[in-house]
């Protein structure tokens, strides 16, 4: 609506939002899905779907909070953290909701990394392949594995990152900082901390 009155706005959701639905999810795990705003029916979940393979979304983030279970295993909801770990599942969640809608990989380039790239003024610098673009690149392996169960429990993605690259250089493997010990979710939040830098 505002788009199509000419004003410039952006839509972004969250990864959650797109894999976790009330009835499957929160019934069944309870206060370990709690977010703000709340876990939606399983009817709006798949209107969120429709809107990501329509393009109307900006982009798709993860919404990330560094805490795990213990933090959400009080029966009482109100007594639990809000949010859960996202940045290292983002790729494979969105990967894997694509791919069970048969929506383009594409759109999964364009959702994570154009979109953002061109709405943060480093389209030219980040967001593509193109010459004189930097080349973080991320290679994804098409393996099962479960889900971090302190974001959406008992959810089984498709997709395995590979070595990843970061200005023509190799600097993650096997989910580690290349020469260090630093596992790979503070990677992510290294990666994210020299992109806000920029």
């Amino acid at each position: 609506m505002y788009r199509q009155a000419g004003h410039i706005s952006s839509i972004e959701t969250c990864i959650q939002y797109l894999m976790l639905n009330h009835e499957e999810h929160t019934r069944r795990f309870g206060a370990r899905t709690k977010h703000y705003p709340p876990i939606r029916p399983k009817a709006e979940t798949e209107k969120l779907w429709k809107h990501i393979a329509n393009n109307d979304c900006t982009s798709v983030s993860s919404g990330h909070v560094s805490w795990g279970l213990e933090r959400k295993e009080n029966p009482n909801v109100f007594k639990n953290a809000s949010g859960g770990p996202g940045l290292e599942t983002l790729l494979p969640a969105f990967w894997t909701g694509c791919q069970v809608r048969g929506i383009s990989p594409s759109m999964v380039t364009r959702q994570l990394s154009s979109n953002p790239a061109r709405h943060f003024l480093l389209d030219g610098r980040k967001g593509s392949l193109n010459p004189g673009a930097d080349a973080d690149i991320v290679i994804l392996k098409p393996d099962c594995y479960k889900y971090d169960p302190s974001n959406s429990p008992g959810v089984r993605l498709k997709g395995w990152s590979l070595p990843c690259g970061l200005r023509q250089r190799i600097v993650v493997e096997h989910w580690f900082l290349m020469g260090t010990k630093l596992p790979v979710h503070l990677v992510m939040v290294i990666f994210c901390g020299l992109m806000a830098k920029k």
